[in-house]
């Protein structure tokens, strides 16, 4: 119970609940106090509308632990209600990981679920720059584990340690803006 509704709610179950009780403790109530007391049990009776935004989504058909791998039989297509927030994000796909452990019947969308991995912590790299038409490739070691088009750090041979975007397997293009 929220807000100030709901505390009204309460007192007025309570209050008529004392009446029945001890029905000689307090005259009974008439008029605009019955009306009200009456109006605000049933408020306390009904179940508050769901909020959120109808969405055909997939579903969890079973409980998925973190790190598993999302395959067709994982999941059920169907039409649901999901909170506003979740109103754009995107929806797994077969091949997806889940980033934590899901519910049977829980929708399968971002953040809960996510693209696989192209780049992980520790390993071997290909940092590509490009500028003007120039390529430079140099090796490096991911230092931070990333999906296509995610930001990840990568340490090269000469100590530093540059930023840059997943592009594909085991490739980073420099983030031209971030080494500045």
């Amino acid at each position: 119970m929220n807000g100030s509704g709901g505390v009204l709610a309460l007192l007025a179950s309570v209050a008529a609940a004392s009446l029945e009780a001890q029905p000689s403790a307090m005259p009974a109530a008439s008029g605009a106090i019955a009306s009200r007391t009456a109006s605000l049990s049933a408020a306390a009776a009904t179940p508050p509308a769901a909020t959120g935004v109808a969405r055909t989504v997939p579903v969890a058909a079973r409980a998925l632990p973190r790190g598993a791998t999302v395959t067709p039989a994982d999941f059920d297509v169907v039409a649901t209600t999901v909170r506003p927030s979740l109103r754009n994000a995107a929806a797994a796909e077969s091949g997806w990981v889940t980033r934590r452990p899901v519910a049977a019947g829980e929708p399968l969308v971002e953040p809960a679920v996510g693209p696989p991995a192209l780049v992980a912590a520790g390993q071997l790299v290909r940092f590509v720059a490009e500028h003007a038409g120039i390529q430079l490739s140099i090796r490096g070691t991911a230092a931070t584990s990333g999906a296509l088009g995610d930001h990840v750090w990568v340490r090269v041979e000469a100590g530093r340690r540059l930023r840059g975007v997943v592009s594909a397997p085991a490739t980073v293009r420099a983030d031209l803006d971030s080494q500045r």
